[in-house]
């Protein structure tokens, strides 16, 4: 995948799931976020792109989703004003599964979780290299590793 493709697509990230209809969902047993399309396709890769985000990449480089880890138990630790954040996954829909019900608050609040998640990702990238490496570059070695 291009380099500033790539970076294009983290920039849009919000965009993107707001357009194609991406379902947040809430693992309260994993402690896993999961935004993805309804369907992810069988061949999309699990690229991890910071400590705690992987994206859903399409063989075609498209973005399908984002896996976060650990959401309550790290990833809020370093984004302190998402702590309630956990609290909107009221709809359950499988047994530790759950995701929020829609309304355009939430949407909202969920395109400001996307924002400070491409936030974290350029972070990451940044700590990773020690200032040498930029998104691009982490994004080079991780589709050279998948």
């Amino acid at each position: 995948m291009e380099k500033n493709k790539f970076t294009n697509l983290i920039n849009s990230l919000s965009a993107i799931a707001e357009k194609d209809l991406w379902m947040p969902r809430y693992d309260k047993e994993l402690d896993y976020f999961f935004w993805t399309r309804e369907s992810v396709s069988k061949r999309a890769k699990l690229i991890q792109v910071s400590h705690e985000a992987s994206l859903y990449v399409s063989p075609k480089g498209k973005i399908e989703g984002v896996l976060v880890e650990y959401l309550q138990s790290n990833f809020v630790e370093h984004n302190p004003t998402y702590k309630d954040f956990v609290k909107s996954f009221t709809k359950r829909i499988d047994d530790s599964v759950y995701t929020i019900k829609d309304t355009d608050n939430e949407n909202k609040y969920l395109f400001a979780f996307g924002e400070a998640l491409r936030a974290d990702i350029y972070q990451d990238a940044k700590e990773i290299g020690k200032g040498k490496l930029d998104l691009d570059d982490l994004a080079k070695y991780a589709f050279a590793k998948s």
